[in-house]
């Protein structure tokens, strides 16, 4: 099959009998800078032969060699993800201040207000707490004085 293969691109032809025309292998690496290629004829073929599998492989080794950039393939691109990276840092650094400044303030406020609510709470409860003893020395002071008046009641009947 192998031998069928090669000499179907050595005569031009596919296995179906279609001229076929020679395409490099596809590539997964970085693409190079998209300036045409130069290639250099090495002989005219003929108009009803087509080039051969060999001549074809032969003028895409002599042709130009695009050089590669590697400061706008490799460099540029990977300062600029640096580039990217040292803006996310700072700018998440600084959300994060932001977010604990805020919980700080939102505490801080939290303990005033709780605060605020506690001291008049407690002052209302003071205050009920005053009243009733308020209420129970004038109870007192009345029984007291009930009580003196029983007695001089019962000593003025006792004195008859």
């Amino acid at each position: 099959m192998a031998v069928q293969e090669d000499a179907a691109y050595n005569d031009g032809q596919s296995q179906n009998g279609s001229s076929q025309e020679y395409m490099p292998p596809p590539s997964n690496q970085l693409q190079c800078d998209p300036t045409p290629k130069i290639r250099i004829p090495l002989a005219v073929p003929a108009a009803g032969n087509p080039k051969s599998y060999k001549d074809k492989a032969l003028e895409e080794i002599l042709s130009q060699f695009v050089p590669f950039d590697t400061t706008k393939n490799l460099s540029r691109p990977f300062e600029e993800e640096n580039e990217c990276d040292k803006t996310f840092l700072q700018d998440s650094a600084i959300e994060l201040m932001e977010l604990m400044l805020e919980t700080w303030a939102w505490n801080m406020s939290r303990i005033a207000h709780t605060t605020q609510k506690e001291g008049e709470r407690l002052g209302e409860h003071l205050k009920t707490t005053i009243d009733t003893e308020k209420e129970q020395d004038t109870m007192c002071a009345r029984l007291q004085e009930f009580v003196l008046r029983m007695r001089s009641a019962i000593d003025a009947l006792r004195g008859i």
